[in-house]
């Protein structure tokens, strides 16, 4: 970007050439003298037969004149005739700036006047500094290229790190806890029918959960970077949604977290993909939970605003440093402390989250302090304005 306007620069000293540039520009310091070449008479014999004679014909550059009597037109670099000494007539003389030997020379010289004192150089030098402008910006635009590859190249790198980096870790967790239920099974310490096997088939299930959720994060966020995500376009109630994704976290969560759903449950009809958006409102929930201390209440209210349907979900947990507001949107943004160093997760569900919002239009937004807790709201646009009756606020506990 910052290159253009010398691009444009090196253009614009191209195109002052060719506007009015005038001639005295550029002074010499002195006039260049005049040159004198010498020109030989033509002399061409006539045939007898068409009475002809063998006398030179007369040569134009002499000052003859078309006719008898006619006024002498003169050359441009000799001057007017004149009577010589001897009362004949001299119809032309050489202009200063001619030697002797020339003036004395037998054949005609035809004299080229001196040279104009002042040449125009601007025009001349101006498309050559211009040239060499625009190579110069030409080499700095390869280097510039090659700089931006590198560094793409160098991000690229550092994309493959951070996915392997957490391939191995956020996978190795749930993987080993199913290899050694697995083995217990095969080697008969946990048999079928059993209060341990039952006790089992639960975290088995949880941790097959986990692993599907990291992979299908992982695939999806690339389908996003190469633009190859399909959205469905349903029309959908919002609160319908909201309530599902209550109900589902609810039964993840278990004991200890009390979800209170507050709004108008009815006429927020929306127009996208509601898989989607049941995806981002159970992320929301999903994080409060995690990161939330145990029996904090978790506030998710509906309501809407300029034509847009405003999902919150509040909860009173660990929060988030300013500085780090946005940074939990990028892709594997996941912001590790002391404090949630033990809690799961991939650093990719905020990231799809907004993408997908705003893919339909909408957007996520954060407010949050440390150790205050955090809202995230989820806006989307509305398919048809909410009727008067949707206003009113409808506060629904959820049982545990």
């Amino acid at each position: 970007m910052g290159l253009r306007p010398i691009r444009f620069l090196a253009a614009a000293l191209l195109v002052l050439p060719l506007v009015a540039v005038p001639a005295s520009a550029v002074e010499l310091a002195s006039p260049l003298p005049a040159v004198s070449v010498p020109v030989p008479t033509p002399s061409v014999s006539l045939p007898a037969v068409l009475g002809g004679s063998t006398s030179p014909l007369p040569s134009p550059i002499a000052g003859a004149g078309p006719a008898a009597g006619a006024a002498p037109t003169g050359h441009p670099g000799l001057r007017p005739g004149s009577a010589g000494a001897n009362g004949s007539s001299v119809d032309s003389q050489p202009v200063a700036g001619t030697t002797p030997a020339a003036a004395a020379d037998p054949l005609i010289p035809t004299l080229i006047g001196p040279l104009p004192s002042k040449v125009p150089v601007l025009p001349i030098l101006l498309p050559l500094f211009a040239g060499l402008l625009l190579l110069l910006v030409s080499a700095v635009l390869a280097a510039y290229r090659r700089t931006q590859e590198a560094r793409r190249f160098e991000a690229l790198e550092r994309t493959k790190s951070d996915f392997m980096k957490l391939a191995s870790h956020e996978l190795r967790t749930p993987l080993t806890v199913l290899r050694g239920y697995v083995s217990m099974i095969r080697e008969g310490d946990i048999k079928p029918d059993t209060p341990a096997f039952n006790r089992a088939l639960p975290i088995i299930d949880d941790h097959l959960s986990q692993v599907n959720t990291i992979v299908e994060q992982m695939l999806e966020a690339a389908r996003l970077e190469e633009d190859s995500t399909r959205l469905e376009t349903d029309r959908f109630d919002l609160a319908e949604v909201a309530t599902e994704a209550v109900d589902s976290i609810r039964h993840r969560a278990g004991q200890g977290h009390p979800i209170v759903l507050k709004g108008p449950l009815r006429e927020l009809q929306l127009v996208g993909d509601r898989g989607r958006v049941a995806a981002i409102v159970e992320q929301l929930l999903d994080n409060a939970v995690k990161y939330s201390p145990a029996g904090g209440e978790i506030e998710c209210s509906l309501q809407t605003a300029d034509g847009q349907a405003l999902l919150t979900v509040r909860d009173h947990g660990l929060g988030i440093a300013p500085g780090d507001l946005e940074r939990v949107f990028t892709r594997f943004g996941r912001l590790v402390t002391r404090d949630n160093s033990h809690i799961p997760g991939a650093g990719l569900g905020l990231y799809l989250a907004r993408r997908h919002a705003r893919l339909m239009g909408g957007d996520i937004e954060v407010d949050s302090r440390p150790q205050k807790g955090s809202a995230f709201t989820l806006r989307l646009p509305l398919a048809t304005p909410p009727s008067p009756a949707a206003g009113a606020v409808e506060e629904v506990p959820v049982p545990l």
